[in-house]
């Protein structure tokens, strides 16, 4: 075999991987970018919410006019988080990397997203009961794990029949801190379990 062919081969070989490597690195930005594109409506929508409820006047009392412009600062800011991700994304070239890394409560991580999400909750009137049996902190990027909460709690909102409950309920568990949310929703049929976790 000559050296131009060899070289030919290698070369071949080469654009084969590069190709194979940008095709995978578009699926995850498809991926990625879907994702928070996903997580802004949620946001979204509880601001539009508590913006109407204060611009049609249905808010009588002072006390329940801060709550609701407080309420619409923390989704504004939530807002922020998630355009920030998406930014820091492109200028990472899709290595989606932890932000920062803290030691916090997962009952005070609930908590926050209970405030988040109580206009959802109350257009179903629903209620979030967090039951926590545990002190241990954990360690972890907590606007990564409030977003997956949001998720599964938001999913748990959607599919419950309306007046029910919600129970988040944090224990230990050997070396662990286990969440578990419980809802009334029909839940999974056999066969789709399989892929629960399929994007």
């Amino acid at each position: 075999m000559s050296y131009t062919t060899h070289a030919f081969i290698e070369m071949s070989k080469k654009l084969k991987l590069t190709k194979e490597t940008n095709e995978k690195l578009e699926e995850e930005r498809k991926f990625f970018v879907s994702s928070v594109v996903h997580d802004l409506r949620t946001p979204i929508f509880s601001l539009r919410g508590y913006l109407e409820g204060l611009i049609k006047g249905i808010l009588k009392s002072e006390q329940k006019k801060t709550q609701y412009l407080e309420m619409s600062m923390k989704q504004a800011n939530h807002l922020n988080e998630l355009v920030t991700s998406l930014a820091n994304y492109s200028n990472i070239e899709g290595q989606i990397k932890l932000e920062e890394i803290t030691v916090f409560q997962v009952n005070n991580l609930i908590h926050d997203l209970k405030q988040m999400l109580f206009l959802n909750l109350s257009e179903k009137e629903l209620t979030l009961e967090v039951n926590n049996r545990t002190s241990q902190p954990i360690a972890g990027d907590y606007k990564l794990l409030k977003r997956a909460f949001e998720n599964v709690i938001m999913n748990s909102i959607r599919h419950s029949p309306p007046t029910e409950e919600i129970e988040v309920l944090i224990r230990e568990r050997d070396s662990f801190i286990e969440t578990t949310i419980l809802d009334n929703g029909k839940g999974f049929g056999e066969k789709d379990l399989a892929h629960i976790f399929n994007p």
